[in-house]
């Protein structure tokens, strides 16, 4: 099957410009000393990028000790707020024939400077895909921040902190930070139906294979933008997003920067390797496996795994890495095996949720290989005793769904004397009641396979007392600034009037003072 074109440019043209003056002391001019930077300067760039430390869990972990301070000033960049300057703990010298130093004489400090900035660039934007709306840097120093003295025949300088700055993309310019949220919203709302890695990768990948179109002319194709939120994308924009959503699961991601290769023809390519629970990593070309129908040619794959859709060849033979700048980890040499593929080991039930009076529960059984979640069940919610009866000198009523004549501090100890058979009494969330609290309005009993609702005239607020707080509900009840429920406007209703009024406050208020009693005969 024919490739379709997967292209990813993988280095940004850069221009530098970077200006001097020198200190009172030394006479310099202020020399303007201009830069070209593009993907041959870093392929002949003299080594300056190349990292001899092995990738950890980030690119940051390859950085020295100057450089990952920069990082961390990077990290708390904003679009709005993009820059900072920056002290460094190894100071750059350079020499110069005279107080104005030329272009070949400031060049050698020109490349260190280059070779501090140029990987922690690559490094963030790589560790941290959501800054996609960056897509270059630029780098200098202040004169605060160049020294110089007369030394015999020559002046010595010395740079002590450069300034550095994230430039945001034109396309994204009038208003990055709603990109970003575009981005994250979509990645937030991304819901995998499994809990173990193995599973949440595939899933992963097949929404980004059901989701994105392939498309090089598309406006973002290069961003996690266009592969989420516009559909549309190439490789670069794949390869951000599955790490993106796989960020999002604390499964460790890297992006990998090369070529893909099909037999004479080669292209700029990115994918990405991921490390699973057993501590190897494998890798994942969610790109190519976008085709008519979802391959897994390059699902978990070593860079020994063969393609049957794409000719046999081996990973390694389709994709060659490009550790310019920085190391990636090291791909490990077969397929990864789902450890569950003929069935997971089930573990005990566990509850997950107790089953209350008012709620059913749940229970899982996981799988004891890969923690995989395969069994559910629902628990039934509890049922209280219906075979209690009032017993017959009891002068409590059931009427049309309530429990009557229940008086104010009632315990459910006490309640349960009124009644043969044993008692159950749920409070308004549903929960059983303890023997010695106060049965309050809005509790609830089952009688004769009937869920009765109590109420106690002027306990308003539910808690089984009469009290200042009972008096305000009424209040607010009778000025219309507080809705009841039925249970309540019952139990305000003190009266007998159908309906909350003055009195009704007034005698509950009394009944509070210990002026009169509402439960008199």
């Amino acid at each position: 099957m024919p490739f379709r074109k997967k292209l990813v440019s993988i280095f940004t043209v850069l221009v530098v410009l970077l200006s001097f003056t020198a200190p009172s002391g030394v006479s310099a001019t202020g020399t303007n000393v201009s830069g070209f930077a593009s993907s041959k300067t870093y392929e002949s760039g003299s080594g300056y990028f190349s990292s001899s430390s092995p990738y950890i869990d980030s690119y940051y972990s390859q950085l020295n000790a100057d450089q990952k301070r920069l990082y961390d000033e990077v990290k708390t960049f904003t679009p709005s707020q993009n820059g900072c300057k920056f002290n460094l703990t190894n100071k750059i010298t350079f020499t110069s024939s005279t107080q104005n130093p030329t272009e070949a004489e400031t060049s050698q400090a020109m490349g260190e400077i280059f070779a501090l900035v140029v990987p922690v660039f690559y490094a963030y934007i790589w560790d941290n895909p959501i800054a996609f709306v960056y897509d270059a840097f630029s780098y200098g120093f202040d004169t605060d921040q160049i020294s110089g003295e007369k030394s015999g025949n020559h002046y010595v300088w010395t740079i002590s902190g450069i300034t550095f700055r994230l430039v945001v993309s034109k396309k994204y310019e009038n208003n990055p930070n709603s990109y970003i949220n575009a981005v994250l919203e979509k990645v937030n709302s991304f819901k995998s139906t499994h809990t173990n890695w193995y599973g949440i990768l595939k899933d992963i990948h097949n929404y980004l294979c059901q989701t994105i179109v392939y498309d090089a002319n598309a406006t973002y194709a290069h961003e996690p933008y266009g592969a989420l939120v516009a559909g549309r994308a190439v490789c670069e924009g794949y390869a951000e997003a599955f790490k993106l959503l796989c960020d999002k699961y604390k499964i460790p991601c890297a992006l990998i920067i090369g070529e893909g290769v099909n037999g004479p023809i080669s292209e700029p390519h990115m994918w990405n390797y991921v490390k699973m629970e057993n501590g190897y990593w494998y890798a994942v070309d969610v790109t190519w496996d976008d085709q008519s129908a979802i391959f897994y040619d390059f699902f978990l794959v070593g860079h020994n795994t063969t393609a049957p859709n794409f000719g046999y060849r081996t990973f390694n033979q389709m994709h060659r890495e490009d550790e310019t700048i920085l190391n990636y980890p090291i791909l490990y040499s077969t397929a990864y095996v789902d450890p569950c593929k003929n069935g997971h080991t089930a573990s005990d039930w566990i509850v997950t949720r107790e089953a209350t009076y008012t709620q059913s529960g749940e229970r899982i059984k996981k799988c004891t290989v890969c923690g995989e979640i395969f069994q559910t069940e629902i628990i039934p919610k509890l049922e209280p005793p219906s075979g209690i009866t009032l017993k017959p000198q009891s002068k409590l009523k059931v009427e049309n769904g309530y429990l009557t004549g229940v008086q104010a501090e009632v315990t459910v100890a006490q309640l349960q004397n009124e009644f043969e058979g044993t008692l159950v009494v749920l409070d308004q969330d549903g929960q059983p009641l303890p023997a010695g609290s106060f049965v309050g309005t809005g509790c609830q009993i089952m009688i004769g396979g009937e869920l009765v609702t109590i109420y106690i005239f002027g306990d308003v607020y539910g808690d089984g007392e009469i009290d200042a707080m009972d008096c305000l509900l009424v209040k607010r009840i009778v000025i219309g600034t507080t809705i009841p429920t039925a249970a309540q406007l019952k139990a305000a209703c003190v009266s007998g009037d159908p309906e909350p009024s003055a009195l009704d406050y007034l005698l509950i208020k009394k009944h509070f003072l210990g002026t009169y009693n509402l439960y008199r005969v």
